[in-house]
């Protein structure tokens, strides 16, 4: 009879080991599926400016332009290369001075618009913005300008996130911008997992 209620008290030591065990293991579970980080989309907005830093400007492809007359209707034009950017957008706060910037990757003249009296110049850009709080995100655009009338420069375009450090490590989104140089708003989507 001994020997039943050493093996009974054997059968339920192991058991509650293994309850244990298991508590354990689902508790670990539970908690990594709370803290799982899932993306969230958030809607941005915001405004920023730019001022040119001081590096060599882009040239503008396509430019000049001249008639078969030897007339030149373009002359041969630059752009911004690198502009420092100031503002302020919803999940970044301000940006932090000289730790946000953009960089010209390509420009060029858009003839077809030229055919219709306007002067619109289309380049991509990459650039970094940086929060108040120290965290940034990286992203890429691609913009058109309408400088017909040279004091009344038109930006639109769109630009798409690309990732960036702390809240914005994993970031995704994109949207709009429009506005008139130096200053344009933003609008459009961001997906972060913190």
């Amino acid at each position: 009879m001994s020997f039943i209620i050493n093996l009974n008290y054997s059968a339920m030591k192991t058991l509650k080991i293994l309850l244990v065990i298991a508590f354990v293991i689902f508790s670990g579970f539970a908690r990594d599926s709370q803290t799982d980080e899932k993306p969230t989309l958030k809607l941005m907005k915001g405004c920023m400016c730019m001022s040119e830093a001081n590096v060599p400007r882009m040239l503008i492809q396509n430019t000049p332009v001249i008639d078969v007359d030897g007339k030149t209707l373009v002359p041969p034009l630059t752009m911004v290369g690198e502009a420092w950017l100031t503002g302020h957008a919803t999940h970044m706060g301000n940006f932090i001075g000289g730790q946000s910037s953009m960089t010209g990757v390509t420009a060029h003249l858009d003839m077809n618009a030229l055919t219709k009296g306007k002067i619109v110049l289309v380049a991509d850009y990459y650039g970094r913005i940086t929060g108040a709080n120290g965290d940034y995100f990286d992203f890429e655009t691609s913009i058109e300008i309408d400088a017909t009338d040279e004091s009344h420069r038109i930006i639109t375009g769109t630009y798409t996130l690309t990732g960036g450090s702390g809240k914005f490590e994993n970031a995704s989104g994109g949207g709009v911008l429009n506005g008139v140089i130096p200053c344009w708003y933003v609008e459009g989507t961001l997906e972060y997992t913190r």
